[in-house]
């Protein structure tokens, strides 16, 4: 038994419980490490605060020792009743520390040390209020170094809590830490999991339309695979078939009109081609100047009616996949040749000059396609090139590539012309003066000829006269039907 997903109603759907299904892991992992970043971050601000409290507490403890010893010191050389006073607040601040201090969390010893401060500096104030008896304020100096001994140690036993604190802290930061490494090495691949396979059931639909659409596109009209997804998408699927199957309508009736085009023109035209010949030849008898030059018009326009003809059936030849004879190594040298022999009237009428630089390069093609392309582009060269005029005709190798370029003197591409100049039946706002307009289909076979051997070509960006062209073909054939 096959098990087959079921895919949403819409892809919108498949989307949104694609969307939910990978955020739940990253929103868990989120709210799980603020919660544990929150508790992090109370902790250290707890932990710097008693920091602060006894650092700040410890160290005014032994400033207020000195500043009791320095006050009972003056009251006893001076024996001045308002230094008694100063003494009194000195003493009263020093037990107002030792309060807060007491309301923090200490280990046992420290606990004890301070109720040992408290204890020396109650009964150091009261020996020093009952006055200094025998011996003056030097028997008080034992006691205050007593009392300076324990503030010292007070300040040690701070010291050590805030170490304890920042180990502590440390150690909850390295748990957190792994806690967080856990959690991503567990989310992560969830994640990626989901979003490969919903990229998987997202993207096969997609894919499956877009194949279709490319193939109708290569002019492949073979029945493809049916789209399996969403309903919406599904019936795309539908549609660009029905679009398939109309496309085969239309293109077997082109296929009939064109045959029956070439044969009801051709048939007539030939009759008239032999007519006008037989006239110009007069087997008919003599003709006079103005009956020559009659003649001779009916000629050239027949001439160029054929043209026309023979283009269009070459541009549908063009068009059709697998029409590519088995390449051969085709030097560039005898392909330029022999698109330039083609012209050769036109080139000694008009003066032109063909300037080559090809060097000993070859590509490998169908031979009767690529001289096409040469014929095609040197032709158009020649159109519009003016009299006494240079087409020039340069090849180089880059990347394993033949990069060929063809430039004229003549007036160039307007800019309007420049995104459709290679589409079928289009001609350009500027044409030479005198000369017949062309079908259009030129340099549209030179695109269909040039892509069909896998390369590409190209206008060249404006330059300071004329038009240039840039051919780029694969010195080993890029076509897939190769062997």
């Amino acid at each position: 038994m096959t098990l087959r997903f079921q895919y949403p109603r819409s892809f919108t759907s498949l989307l949104l419980v694609g969307f939910t299904l990978v955020a739940l892991p990253l929103l868990g992992g989120v709210v799980n490490t603020g919660l544990l970043l929150d508790r992090m971050v109370r902790e250290g601000r707890q932990a710097v605060e008693a920091t602060v409290e006894v650092t700040r507490g410890t160290r005014r403890l032994a400033e207020l020792a000195l500043a009791l010893e320095r006050s009972a010191g003056q009251l006893y050389v001076l024996e001045d009743p308002a230094l008694k006073e100063a003494l009194a607040g000195v003493h009263g601040e020093f037990g107002a520390i030792l309060s807060s201090l007491d309301g923090m969390s200490w280990e046992p010893p420290a606990r004890v040390l301070l109720e040992r401060i408290g204890t020396l500096e109650r009964s150091l104030y009261d020996d020093l209020g009952a006055g200094p008896g025998e011996g003056g304020f030097a028997r008080f100096e034992p006691a205050f170094d007593e009392l300076h001994g324990a503030v010292t140690e007070m300040m040690a036993a701070g010291n050590a809590a805030i170490d304890g604190r920042v180990g502590a802290l440390s150690a909850r930061a390295a748990d957190v830490q792994r806690v967080l490494l856990w959690q991503g090495a567990t989310i992560a691949p969830l994640s990626l999991f989901l979003v490969g396979l919903f990229s998987w059931l997202i993207n096969r639909p997609v894919r499956q339309l877009a194949r279709a659409i490319r193939r109708l596109g290569e002019h492949d009209l073979e029945p493809g695979p049916v789209v399996n997804g969403p309903r919406d998408l599904a019936f795309l699927g539908e549609q660009v078939d029905w679009l398939r199957l109309r496309l085969v309508e239309l293109e077997a009736q082109k296929q009939r009109f064109l045959r029956h085009v070439s044969h009801e023109l051709k048939t007539p035209l030939a009759a008239l081609r032999e007519g006008v010949e037989l006239l110009s030849d007069r087997v008919g008898g003599e003709l006079s100047a103005q009956q020559e030059e009659i003649a001779c018009i009916m000629r050239e326009n027949a001439i160029v009616l054929q043209r026309r003809i023979e283009d269009l059936l070459r541009y549908n030849r063009a068009v059709q996949a697998g029409e590519l004879r088995l390449p051969e190594w085709c030097p560039l040298p005898e392909l330029v040749e022999a698109a330039v022999h083609k012209h050769d009237l036109a080139l000694r009428a008009r003066r032109i000059r063909i300037e080559t630089d090809l060097g000993e390069l070859r590509v490998r093609g169908d031979r009767g396609k690529l001289e096409t392309v040469f014929e095609n582009l040197i032709g158009n060269a020649v159109r519009f090139s003016p009299a006494g005029g240079i087409i020039g005709v340069q090849a180089r190798t880059e990347g394993g590539e033949a990069v060929i370029t063809l430039r004229d003197q003549g007036p160039g591409v307007a800019a309007a012309d420049r995104e459709h100049i290679f589409e079928p039946f289009h001609q350009g706002v500027i044409q030479p003066p005198g000369s017949v307009q062309g079908t259009g289909l030129g340099l549209a076979i030179v695109r269909e000829y040039v892509e069909a051997h896998g390369g590409r070509v190209s206008l060249l960006e404006e330059t300071t006269e004329g038009a240039g062209f840039q051919v780029i073909l694969p010195l080993q054939s890029g076509r897939r039907d190769e062997v």
